[in-house]
């Protein structure tokens, strides 16, 4: 089973950066006595040793003692990136800098021998050059950290929170560093015996103390959480290629196992250097409960945790607290708050109660929720979790004609209403709903008046749409490449407005002229495929938290998809010119030519070809689409060897695809997520696990596997209905 992948912001460029500041630190005083070959700077002020380093595995460039202001970042063959100088304002320390490659725009792979210059954009003395060098580092076992660099080059490593550094030379370019010995070296005393947890960092530096840094660790052992209220028991850092089985001995049944259960680890879905496996206990009819006796186990590792008694016995929303009781003896617990941003909090435990104040911090308000774990000495631990409830809001899009709502009853019916018109409709498990155009009895228009009600009483909630205009005159779905800021209209007193950038993770305020609005600038300049939604939230009216009027906007992204297994075949394209000619290359032969255009208020710029052959498919695994419009831009696809299976009664989906490529699975009218091929190009999912639903005769729905700029590959699947 694959799970869906969720949103995930990553800390590890900054704590790399961070890491590698603090390590400098503390060996100053050490490579100053027996590293002369790479003696490090002392700190400065600001501008007087300005000095950048360079992780090529990461991606990363980061820099200390720099003037205030900006830096332009120039990789030779490459891009240039202007950075600001931090004043500390940010975490950082005045002088620093630092730039994620892997999210900047545009991205960069850094290699060896790349050249980077850092140029101070005000001060012409401060401007340094350094060539990438291919160091590598890595922790092999027994102590033991190796890596490779030029023949004959030094490399400086050293163990991140200890005073233990080798200076060794790579002797036919590699190189090997024993922390269990003592050194050769001055100052290469300090030996340690490197365990689980432990990490540190190699360096190479130029004349002027430009670096390039390798990071190493020693994996942390894997361990496991028992997630009480959600019935499963999920496994981290397992490694790939060995199967993991959970084992569980409840005492209340005497002793012996229980329940067992065998599964193979994945990787991760938010970081692929990390691994994942997930047990979903409740499934198989068991309930997690204090005392039972957890084991997980791949044959060479065995991890055991007694699951505690930590409970959640009240989250106080008015004054922000989360309190609970646990007798376990571990004496401390974490809560934590699940949000971009949320903060966790280590409290202690005294007389088995606990309390985590997050006032000042932190307002929990409807919809907000986290969870509390304890874990024992090896990081095996007991999880519940907590919530507020969300109030029940809905929005509605006039323009795209959509409704969609959160904060409802789960799997309860509605009614909803539209100026006078009304037709019904049902929640889903997590008490959300969304209807798009084609379920719509009328088309939206401002001014309308929009009821939604829990059908037989119950929860009754109404927006009148308001006049909210977003990016004229071109509309919300053209929004141009390069916008800097977004801009429309509307009348203030209807509510607030509130401009979202899901692919930036953005919510910012706009500023009113009279009924014009325009927000405050996005962190960076808009690309194809960046979207997100305009709110205007309704003032109190006594009916709870304010329903919107919220509008959906995009920057178009052209691509197109090949169904492969549809009678005829088809290649059809979305977010192309209206009007302009579409072209269609099969294997370097023209097919044909049509027109883009508007099809209905959810798509724009769309085109379709219908492929025939009365002989033999026209197109399958490795044919090369090219589809060219008037202007003479072009996109390219190359047709994946995808194949989907069903089976009903196991609720699964499977099949083969590209290796490790991400799939997207819908299941028409239920529920769509993404999963990931293994690295043999194998995929499985369940329904079940996944949406909570159990596939039926007469469902249907399609996989798609998509290239790098979105063009894609799709098979669709289907359930002969019963005769």
């Amino acid at each position: 089973m694959l799970a869906t992948r969720p949103l995930y912001l990553s800390s590890r460029l900054f704590d790399r950066r961070a890491f590698a500041r603090n390590c400098l630190k503390v060996l100053l005083v050490v490579v100053m006595i027996g590293a002369s070959l790479f003696a490090m700077p002392i700190r400065s002020q600001a501008g007087e040793n300005a000095h950048f380093n360079v992780d090529v595995e990461g991606n990363g460039i980061w820099g200390h003692d720099w003037s205030a202001g900006e830096v332009q970042v120039s990789i030779t063959g490459g891009s240039s990136w202007t950075v600001a100088v931090s004043d500390g304002s940010d975490g950082q320390n005045p002088g620093d800098f630092n730039i994620d490659l892997n999210n900047s725009d545009p991205t960069w792979d850094v290699v060896p021998t790349n050249e980077i210059t850092v140029a101070h954009t005000t001060v012409s003395s401060e401007s340094k050059t350094h060539s990438a060098t291919g160091l590598t580092a890595a922790y092999d076992a027994d102590s033991v950290v190796s890596g490779t660099a030029a023949a004959g080059s030094v490399v400086l490593v050293w163990v991140h929170g200890s005073d233990a550094w080798r200076n060794q030379t790579a002797t036919g370019g590699n190189w090997s560093a024993n922390f269990a010995v003592v050194g050769d070296e001055t100052g290469e005393e300090a030996t340690i015996d490197l365990g689980p947890g432990n990490n540190g960092a190699a360096h190479q530096c130029d004349g002027d103390n430009d670096c390039t840094f390798a990071f190493w660790g020693v994996p942390d052992l894997p361990s496991f959480s028992t997630r009480i209220d959600e019935g499963q028991v999920h496994g981290y850092q397992w490694p790939l290629g060995t199967d993991v089985t959970l084992e569980i001995d409840d005492p209340d049944y005497g002793s012996g196992v229980d329940y067992t259960e065998t599964l193979a680890p994945e990787s991760a879905p938010w970081d692929p250097d990390q691994t994942f496996v997930q047990f979903n206990t409740a499934d198989g009819g068991w309930m997690l409960e204090a005392g039972q006796l957890v084991s997980m186990s791949n044959g060479d590792v065995t991890k055991t945790h007694t699951v505690t008694d930590l409970t959640i016995l009240v989250v106080d929303e008015p004054s922000d607290i989360v309190s609970g009781t646990t007798s376990s003896g571990f004496g401390s617990v974490n809560v934590e708050i699940y949000a971009d941003g949320g903060p966790g909090q280590n409290v202690g435990v005294v007389a088995g109660a606990w309390l985590a104040d997050f006032s000042g911090t932190w307002d929990i308000a409807p919809g907000t929720n986290g969870e509390a774990n304890e874990g024992d000495d090896d990081g095996d631990s007991t999880q519940r979790s907590w919530g507020v409830a969300q109030l029940p809001v809905f929005g509605v899009d006039p323009v795209h004609d959509y409704i969609e709502g959160w904060g409802w009853q789960p799997d309860v019916e509605l009614t909803i209403t539209i100026d006078g018109s009304s037709f019904g409709w049902n929640t889903d498990g997590g008490g959300n709903f969304s209807i798009w155009w084609d379920h719509m009895p009328v088309e939206i228009s401002a001014g309308d008046l929009v009821e939604v009600a829990e059908t037989g009483g119950g929860t009754y909630k109404s927006h009148t749409v308001t006049g909210l205009v977003v990016n004229p005159p071109d509309g919300p779905d053209w929004v141009g490449v390069g916008a800097a800021d977004m801009t429309g209209t509307a009348n203030a007193a209807q509510g607030i407005v509130e401009v979202e950038v899901h692919s930036l993770g953005e919510n910012l305020p706009v500023s009113f002229t009279g009924s014009d609005w325009v927000s405050d600038p996005f962190s960076r300049s808009l690309g194809q495929g960046d979207n997100g939604v305009v709110v205007q939230s309704e003032p109190d009216d006594g009916e709870g938290l304010g329903d919107q009027t919220r509008i959906q906007w995009q920057v178009p992204q052209p691509r197109f998809n090949v169904g492969i297994d549809e009678d005829p075949q088809q290649v059809w394209g979305h977010g192309f010119t209206p009007g302009d000619t579409i072209s269609l290359t099969i294997n370097a032969v023209p097919f044909g030519v049509v027109s883009a255009v508007d099809v209905d208020p959810s798509h724009g710029g769309d085109f379709d070809f219908d492929l025939f052959d009365a002989t033999a498919t026209v197109v399958g695994a490795g044919d090369v689409l090219i589809i060219e419009d008037q202007h003479g831009n072009s996109k390219t696809l190359i047709v994946s060897g995808l194949k989907v299976g069903v089976d009903e009664d196991m609720d699964t989906l499977s099949g083969v695809a590209t290796l490790n490529a991400w799939l997207w699975i819908d299941v028409w009218g239920v529920c769509s997520f993404e999963a990931q091929a293994d690295g043999s190009g194998d995929w499985s999912v369940s329904v079940a696990s996944e949406c909570g639903y159990d596939l039926q005769p007469g469902d249907v729905g399609n996989v798609s596997e998509s290239d790098v700029d979105g063009d894609a590959t799709s098979v669709q699947w289907s359930i002969a209905r019963e005769p």
